[in-house]
């Protein structure tokens, strides 16, 4: 469960914050990362000093994540698991610091609704696969 949580606040800080290395799509995603900013920003309701920080945060965060990337590129999953869910657990605690009480709960219940979108994406995905096709069946007598 709360491996859950962290990986949809992994999703939620991509979303606000991750922009396009690729040159070309490089200003349509940060509009889409601006957007999104934008619609937190208005939902939890924050301060233009809150979204200053709030945009540092997620700037040191973006730089932090992708040192943890590099430096457990060799690992093993369950080790690059460990290691972005604790800087992930850093971000969410550096982002709750930003908001006050009615905002960290709205943030919380903006987070729930983001893994409930993710759970449910990842159920459409795993429908989408097919299921025990014919060649799963010849795999299975040996003749694949």
């Amino acid at each position: 469960m709360k491996t859950m949580l962290r990986l949809c606040t992994l999703a939620f800080i991509v979303i606000l914050g991750t922009t396009a290395f690729a040159q070309g799509k490089k200003g349509m995603h940060k509009m889409k990362a601006d957007s999104a900013f934008a619609k937190v920003s208005e939902r939890l309701k924050l301060t233009e000093g809150q979204q200053t920080k709030l945009r540092e945060v997620m700037k040191q965060n973006r730089e932090e994540m992708k040192a943890v990337r590099e430096s457990n590129k060799d690992a093993a999953k369950p080790d690059k698991r460990k290691a972005m869910l604790a800087q992930l657990k850093k971000s969410d605690e550096r982002i709750n610091g930003i908001l006050d009480e009615s905002q960290k709960a709205e943030y919380a219940k903006l987070k729930e609704e983001k893994k409930a979108q993710m759970k449910a994406k990842r159920a459409e995905r795993q429908k989408a696969k097919p299921q025990g096709g014919a060649d799963d069946e010849l795999m299975d007598d040996g003749l694949l």
